[in-house]
């Protein structure tokens, strides 16, 4: 079984949540914004499903060039990747678990993660160590019970060290030089939408090799992060969440020290806010921690959430590796979006809580 072969992989997690962080530095210091994938996508898709009308640019671009990511990552990384050869079933429900909990909870992985513990939220490190603890219990029990577990194997997954720091270095840090010369010509040209349009793609672009790079599309290495009751444990994903919340961190300290963002008048995000605009604006709040811990059920089942499973629309269009079933990521990215309306629309409209 794939998930009992894993390898402890620290320096591509570490870039990858690096070239995350970078991307979420950005969106906050340039325009005031929070990257939070999910919630990027379903703002995406809400005014067309609900008024017929097109969504913001700049999202759209963002979703591109994730998609992007997928597509010139599989010259410099393994992808794509093997997978969980679950039915369709399982593909459609764990999305939409994923998606009503991430719009329940007012984030995932990369709101809370990311953006929510570089802000230092206390509501995002509770919501991060429930959705955390939820996917371990569920994704342990699936491979010891379900699975049958991983006999005889070492506790910690074997070390591998890139076989060429060269290549990945460059194809790694290539996009980030893209994005910084787009912030560039966008604070020479002010009022150019292409400029504006080529920071929101490179954004993207960035991310998803980051996505990529960090092992957030492996779903064997997910669950082997989340694996706790035997097995070969993988802390790669630790490197992930470490190195973009640390550069999160740097981002938000100095955005609390600007007055304004580098290309916008104002924060649309201010970065002195506590992290979602829904419940009582406290840990101890039903929605954050039911809709965290719904969250966690459908990443623990699958090792898949909602930003990286955009990345991996870009699978079938790449060759080589073991792509396993075409249809996991479009069915999980469909049905989580579906559950991100669904959420939406059942869930009542909350006060926003007051700013900290």
């Amino acid at each position: 079984m794939s998930t009992c072969v894993l390898a402890f992989t620290p320096v591509e997690s570490a870039i990858g949540g690096t070239l995350i962080g970078g991307s979420a530095a950005a969106m906050l210091l340039c325009y005031g914004r929070v990257l939070g994938f999910s919630g990027i996508a379903a703002k995406s898709v809400g005014p067309i499903v609900k008024s017929f009308t097109s969504p913001e640019a700049w999202r759209i671009l963002i979703l591109v060039g994730l998609v992007s990511g997928g597509l010139v990552s599989g010259s410099f990384s393994s992808f794509p990747l093997q997978t969980i050869d679950y039915p369709p079933t399982a593909y459609a429900l764990g999305g939409l678990v994923a998606g009503f909990g991430t719009s329940m909870g007012s984030g995932c992985t990369s709101g809370h993660g990311i953006c929510g513990l570089g802000r230092l939220s206390l509501r995002s490190f509770g919501a991060v160590c429930t959705f955390v603890a939820a996917a371990m219990l569920t994704s342990s029990a699936l491979i010891q019970i379900y699975e049958g577990g991983c006999p005889e194997s070492s506790f910690m997954a074997p070390l591998v060290l890139p076989a060429s720091y060269t290549s990945l270095l460059v194809g790694a840090f290539s996009p980030v030089a893209l994005l910084l010369v787009s912030i560039l010509t966008a604070q020479r040209l002010p009022d150019s939408p292409i400029a504006h349009g080529a920071v929101a793609f490179f954004t993207g672009l960035t991310s998803g090799v980051g996505l990529i790079l960090g092992g957030m599309l492996d779903q064997n290495k997910v669950r082997g992060f989340l694996n706790i009751l035997g097995g070969p444990w993988d802390p790669s994903l630790a490197f992930v969440m470490g190195a973009g919340a640390t550069i999160s961190l740097f981002a938000h300290q100095s955005a609390a020290a600007s007055t304004k963002p580098l290309l916008a008048s104002t924060w649309s995000y201010p970065p002195t806010c506590e992290f979602g605009t829904s419940g009582k604006g406290s840990v101890l709040d039903a929605r954050l921690l039911g809709g965290s811990i719904l969250f966690g059920l459908g990443w623990g089942f699958l090792g898949i959430c909602p930003g990286p499973s955009m990345v991996g629309l870009a699978s079938p269009l790449v060759g080589g590796g073991e792509p396993g079933p075409v249809y996991r990521f479009p069915l999980f990215v469909f049905s989580s979006l579906v559950g991100i309306q669904v959420a939406e629309a059942w869930l009542p409209v909350e006060p926003t809580p007051p700013m900290i």
